[in-house]
């Protein structure tokens, strides 16, 4: 009996290691279940050896009922339909061991082809652009580079409603940006309307094209709450300076070794 319990709990565990190797956003999100269930499923092991059969022999009868209860009945039939197929199955093995190697060979296969995706990307009818210039350029140049995208946007592309961005950082500082970035707003119209293109990806990577022929603009398509998820998931470490009573040649001495 402990044999088995102990089988299954292993059996578990091994079924979340695959999940402990996920990086990005699914690693942030699903790592930390894998971790509860793992140490869940240990303690209950341990206690499965120390503690739960020192309390069985207190409180459950030590008397012993010979007669077999329902639950016996069942795997006895099972056990019996079992052994039967297996004793048919062995009269020929070669047969078995090809159509087993078949059928792995099969699912190798489908594995390789399959794909996976643990946080599926939804068509939300919007596109949220995250816009930088070149690095350092004014207020005045990132204006005028994004109204430039803007303005190919919404002269190649029929699918566009409306277009808004936002330079910067906000006066409630949520996300903070330098002038030379920004967050582009696109909305766009039904989807039974499109005449550019028939998907999501296809308009989106039409528009990037389109985008690049403004000179030091870059741009990277996504939905507005996915964009917000990522940036939320990720986030960015920031170097933080304190000086407080050095010179400006200390000050650039420092920068120099980092």
């Amino acid at each position: 009996m402990m044999n088995s319990a102990v089988f299954g709990q292993i059996i578990i565990l091994i079924v979340y290691l695959p999940i402990f190797s996920l990086q990005g956003i699914e690693g942030k999100m699903f790592k930390p279940m894998a971790q509860t269930v793992s140490f869940a499923l240990l303690g209950a092991f341990i206690l499965s050896l120390t503690y739960i059969p020192m309390v069985s022999s207190l409180f459950l009868s030590k008397k012993i009922k010979t007669q077999p209860n329902i639950s016996d009945r069942m795997m006895s039939r099972v056990e019996n339909r079992y052994e039967g197929i297996l004793q048919k199955v062995l009269v020929f093995p070669k047969t078995v061991i090809a159509i087993v190697l078949g059928l792995f060979a099969i699912a190798v296969v489908v594995l390789a082809n399959l794909g996976g995706e643990f946080i599926p990307s939804i068509e939300e009818g919007d596109y949220a652009v995250e816009t930088r210039v070149l690095s350092g350029s004014n207020l005045n140049t990132s204006i005028e580079n994004m109204q430039k995208v803007a303005g190919i946007l919404k002269e190649r592309f029929p699918e566009v409603k409306n277009i808004v961005t936002k330079i910067g950082s906000s006066e409630v500082p949520t996300e903070p940006l330098p002038m030379d970035m920004g967050d582009m707003i696109i909305n766009l119209k039904p989807k039974n309307e499109w005449t550019s293109a028939k998907s999501f990806d296809e308009l989106s990577q039409k528009m990037g094209e389109a985008s690049s022929e403004v000179p030091g603009v870059t741009t990277s398509f996504q939905f507005p709450v996915q964009m917000r998820f990522n940036e939320l998931m990720t986030g960015a470490r920031q170097i933080l300076w304190y000086v407080c009573r050095t010179t400006s040649e200390k000050v650039l001495q420092m920068f120099k070794t980092c």
